[in-house]
């Protein structure tokens, strides 16, 4: 199975920071990302949550209408407010990211770009994956590996 989210999107507010009990760097925010529909422009509006490092690092260089670009996988959860019914939410809970605006389009610091993977993830992405035509590349053929077909054998 696989849960994994990719969105870049716009900040629709500025970022606030929180930090829980133990001390621990939280950051919720919401995304507006566009879509095509037919032949109109959709938004949809993200939540998405980050923590420790990466949510410290978003707090300090994002703003609102800054453009980013996360990835994640989907959680849904559930609490009970202030009233005692019960809410149910579903979010982006980010793993990485990458800032895809210029810093001085956010503050007046020099152009760099950015990007965080988060230790913490539980995403597996520590395996490389080899090409599977490999073994049929020449050196000296450009225009791609040699096959030894017969016309015969052509569908058409």
């Amino acid at each position: 199975m696989l849960n994994k989210a990719i969105i870049i999107g716009r900040f629709t507010r500025d970022p606030e920071l929180r930090k829980t009990q133990n001390g621990k760097s939280v950051l919720s925010f919401t995304l507006a990302s566009s879509r095509k529909y037919g032949g109109n422009e959709q938004v949809d509006y993200i939540s998405c949550t980050v923590w420790e490092k990466g949510a410290d690092i978003i707090a300090q260089y994002m703003k609102k209408g800054s453009l980013i670009q996360i990835e994640g996988r989907n959680v849904s959860r559930s609490y009970d407010d202030r009233d005692g019914k019960k809410v149910y939410v579903q979010e982006v809970l980010v793993e990485n990211f990458n800032f895809l605006d210029s810093r001085s389009s956010s503050t007046s610091q020099p152009t760099q770009q950015t990007s965080y993977n988060n230790p913490y993830s539980q995403s597996s992405s520590n395996y490389t994956v080899s090409d599977p035509y490999a073994d049929f590349a020449s050196s000296d053929d450009s225009d791609g590996p040699l096959l030894d077909i017969s016309s015969d054998d052509l569908p058409f």
